[in-house]
């Protein structure tokens, strides 16, 4: 029997009843390094109900990687928006075993997913991505290791599409991240997120647009402090929107020492201008 033989024979079995016997068929396609494999194995990730077995074939693929070709990794990549949350799973499973840094965007996004098993993967799987900015999202979004925020500046960007996230506690960090680095960009979300059900999301988004400074969102900031039922909310709106009005004074401020020293600079060239000429008419 060939090894092709062999491993139809074996497939048939994926399909059985038994869990252990689907078990014992996917680690033995792992161990054929057989291009032949790879199909059914992934197959297996996105049909497989029980989680161990889907985590084994990811596995399995992980040995026989070398047949693995670009189009099999976009179309794992591709499951991670899949509606299906255990084919999500899934996939992260696979990507983190493959160790795919051009994954590493879409697992990021995942760590905010609605269902907390593949925010689990997402987060897992970074932790296998020999990358800096899988490290850093894992540490951060997934072990909620504040004291690294700040190396999260360059990924800003990454961190502003997780402010939208269904997962509360990926939510909140990106909101506190966000406010951290005053980055401008995020004022809109941080504005539509103060109408948030979530008290403590919207006790984040306000404190953030406080140390942002943004004047766009000192009416919506006014409203909150009036008409929201939680003190502390109130309480919080009302100190975001005194940090705005003193940071517009203080810009106010430096505009006008800015105009000041233009004008005293105007005036020193001029003298300088004026001391030039006379010394040239000495001179003649």
């Amino acid at each position: 029997m060939t090894l092709s033989e062999i491993i139809l024979t074996r497939v048939d079995n994926l399909v059985s009843e038994d869990a252990d016997t689907r078990r014992e068929v996917v680690a033995e396609l792992g161990n054929t390094g057989s291009r032949n494999a790879v199909v059914s194995l992934v197959l297996m990730l996105f049909n497989e109900p029980l989680r161990e077995i889907r985590e084994a074939a990811a596995k399995s693929l992980k040995k026989i990687e070398v047949w693995i070709e670009e189009t099999d990794r976009q179309i794992m990549i591709g499951g991670l928006i899949s509606g299906d949350w255990k084919t999500r799973e899934a996939c992260a499973f696979v990507l983190g075993e493959l160790g795919l840094k051009s994954s590493v965007g879409h697992l990021v996004k995942r760590l905010g997913d609605r269902n907390y098993t593949v925010h689990e993967a997402a987060g897992n799987a970074l932790k296998k991505i020999r990358c800096r900015k899988a490290e850093l999202f894992h540490e951060v979004f997934f072990c909620n290791k504040k004291e690294r925020i700040h190396e999260l500046r360059r990924y800003v960007k990454d961190v502003r599409r997780l402010l939208h996230a269904e997962n509360p506690e990926v939510r909140k960090m990106a909101t506190r991240t966000v406010g951290i680095f005053q980055d401008r960009e995020s004022t809109e979300a941080l504005i539509s997120l103060l109408d948030s059900g979530d008290v403590d999301t919207c006790i984040l988004s306000a404190e953030a647009l406080g140390k942002i400074g943004e004047q766009k969102a000192a009416e919506p900031l006014e409203r909150l402090s009036e008409e929201h039922p939680n003190v502390v909310v109130r309480v919080v709106a009302k100190k975001a929107l005194s940090d705005i009005r003193d940071s517009k004074e203080l810009a106010e401020n430096h505009k006008e020492t800015v105009r000041h020293l233009e004008k005293l600079h105007g005036r020193v060239c001029a003298d300088s201008a004026l001391r030039s000429t006379d010394k040239e008419k000495s001179k003649r």
